[in-house]
């Protein structure tokens, strides 16, 4: 059965999968096997009865006459407005419905794969799509792995550190600064606690912050265009008090080797990551990017304010975020 989208569905749809099969033979190019295209219909000349369509105007008569030079500005449509943005308006109401009326929000949006559904797939998961498409929160998907290479990160690297010198001097610079951590994951009665911590001397030092972290949503983004898919995903870390000597021996732990670039509304976040278990085993080094709000209680505020009807930068700021995501993925070459 073909996908119907939830607010379409009826009780009378028979029991059973609501989807088209998510994925294909990763071997056979997307484009065979399809539907052959129809062959194009002839329209019939009113006059003549041959086949032709309604007469159109000559090019003079559909511009006036007039030709639009370089310095003409361009109205945005012939009703004088710019259309809103589909996608835009689709992830602020995702941030809003999980964000709205809460404290210690991160809205983080992460680089990675999006895989095919099914415990043997492996593979990237392959869509009906020739362009980035947010998938439905019901639709059935595998893991999202929020890796990258070694050789994708040394390049986004290269790429990141180009801006920098580019944004100097400018209104809104493109600030950078090396941050080296460890995050050590502790079990409380009160649940799951993240302890960061500095690393002084490749060891843990000054506590930096102990917080609680709840996953409140995530919106995948598929790019089957680019080399990497993306997550955005709702979060609320909340500050926890706690005596630390009564914590013990960690669980796990990642040590974070950051380079971080801070911009006017968002921050890019470049993380090798090395991962140890409990028995102080040492794991194979990960490299992430994520691209993190800088204020997310602001941006809420300006959604309030959309939602209110009132005069807002909401889609504007969200625009700006947006395409700091897309302008990555296109830099981030495949190997």
């Amino acid at each position: 059965m073909a996908y119907v989208p939830t607010y379409a569905r009826q009780e009378a749809l028979a029991c059973g999968p609501s989807y088209a099969p998510p994925d294909t033979d990763p071997r056979i190019p997307m484009s065979d096997g399809g539907s052959p295209r129809p062959a194009k219909r002839r329209r019939e000349d009113p006059d003549s009865g041959s086949a032709s369509g309604p007469s159109a105007p000559s090019s003079s008569s559909r511009n006036g006459g007039a030709t639009v030079s370089m310095d003409t500005p361009i109205v945005p449509s012939i009703f004088g407005v710019t259309a809103r943005n589909e996608f835009t308006e689709r992830v602020g109401g995702f941030i809003m419905a999980h964000c709205r009326g809460r404290r210690d929000v991160e809205i983080e949006i992460k680089l990675g794969t999006q895989h095919a559904p099914g415990a043997e797939a492996a593979h990237r998961v392959r869509l009906p799509s020739l362009s980035e498409i947010i998938l439905p929160p019901d639709y059935p998907m595998g893991a999202f792995t929020s890796t990258l290479t070694k050789h994708n990160h040394k390049w986004l690297n290269e790429v990141l550190n180009k801006q920098v010198e580019a944004a100097a001097g400018t209104p809104h610079p493109l600030r950078y600064r090396r941050e080296r951590q460890i995050d050590e994951s502790h079990r409380t009665r009160a649940g799951k606690v993240r302890v960061s911590r500095e690393m002084e001397n490749g060891k843990a030092g000054r506590v930096i912050a102990v917080v609680r972290k709840s996953r409140l949503g995530d919106l995948n983004v598929v790019s089957p265009n680019e080399a990497f898919d993306w997550r955005i995903s709702c979060n609320v870390e909340e500050p926890v008090e706690i005596d630390l000597e009564s914590l013990g021996e960690p669980e796990s732990s990642r040590q974070k080797d950051r380079l971080s670039y801070r911009h006017q509304l968002c921050q890019v976040d470049l993380t090798a990551v090395t991962p140890r278990d409990r028995t102080g085993h040492v794991g194979p080094m990960s490299f992430e990017l994520e691209v993190e709000v800088r204020d997310a209680p602001a941006l809420i505020a300006e959604g309030e304010k959309d939602a209110a009807g009132q005069p807002n930068r909401f889609e504007e700021m969200l625009q700006s975020i947006l395409d700091t995501v897309r302008i990555l993925v296109k830099n981030a070459v495949p190997q």
